[in-house]
């Protein structure tokens, strides 16, 4: 983060826990306010995607959150998988349809674009 803000990048970054530890961190590095996300609600990612995009497109994307182990419970094994692979897909997934959606918009702006087309062909066991 320390880098990206030294480029002059807009330098977004969410936690779920220790919430005076990011407000401090943010303070030190002078970035905007932390963002609270619970990567294994996809309602909390979309909304702290949503939060971030408020101060303009997102360029880079760095989804490095991980939960190490699961808690102990019933629901042990669900939760883990959605903070693990559900989480990050999703918000991975909201990063690319923008990101394609701008560039798109962009080649459109220039003129550039070519049709595409995309065939989709079934697979079929014989």
């Amino acid at each position: 983060m320390k880098a990206f803000a030294a480029e002059d990048a807009h330098v977004h970054f969410t936690y779920n826990t220790h919430a005076d530890e990011a407000q401090k961190l943010a303070k030190d590095l002078d970035l905007p306010t932390p963002i609270a996300m619970q990567l294994g609600d996809t309602s909390s990612v979309t909304s702290a995607f949503e939060t971030a995009e408020k101060d303009g497109p997102i360029d880079i994307l760095v989804n490095n959150a991980v939960q190490w182990r699961p808690e102990d419970g019933d629901n042990a094994a669900s939760a883990y998988f959605d903070t693990n692979i559900n989480g990050p897909l999703h918000l991975t997934s909201l990063f690319v349809k923008e990101n394609v959606a701008k560039r798109l918009r962009g080649l459109y702006r220039r003129r550039k674009v070519l049709p595409i087309w995309l065939f989709f062909f079934p697979w079929r066991q014989t």
